[in-house]
């Protein structure tokens, strides 16, 4: 039976991606497992996007509050967690470091692209389609 210790968690700041934060919160308590909180920022021209990022000077990217409330259910049942910000593709980044020694990645159903016709959204249908890894994939 495969062992969950290490879990990649993509945070997008949508309620989609908190409603994965807390069931990977309950999943890492229960079986001990370390969480990553991942954060992709887009390298796409984000102008239109709900989840555009707040560039600063030099090479910092302010998305700390983002892994916030993930943060909170973690600490709240005790599991280990560190966080990771990236920047590409989401989907792409997101199957390219659960790659790295990752047992499973948790994403949300929806995120922020507000296309709410979508049963899957487009970032999570990409990862489901190309993880080598088990994805669970949060309603």
């Amino acid at each position: 039976m495969t062992e969950f210790k290490k879990i990649l968690l993509a945070i997008d700041g949508s309620e989609g991606s908190y409603k994965a934060a807390s069931f990977a919160a309950d999943l890492a308590a229960r079986l001990g497992a370390k969480v990553t909180l991942l954060y992709v920022a887009s390298d796409k021209d984000t102008d239109g996007f709900i989840a555009k990022p707040t560039y600063v000077t030099g090479e910092n990217v302010l998305i700390a509050h983002r892994f916030d409330r993930a943060k909170k259910y973690l600490e709240e049942v005790g599991a280990s967690y560190d966080t990771l910000l990236e920047l590409g593709d989401p989907a792409d980044m997101i199957v390219t470091i659960g790659d790295k020694g990752y047992d499973a990645i948790v994403v949300g159903s929806r995120g922020l692209s507000g296309l709410r016709e979508l049963v899957l959204g487009s970032v999570s249908q990409k990862v489901v389609q190309t993880s080598r890894i088990p994805v669970l994939v949060v309603p």
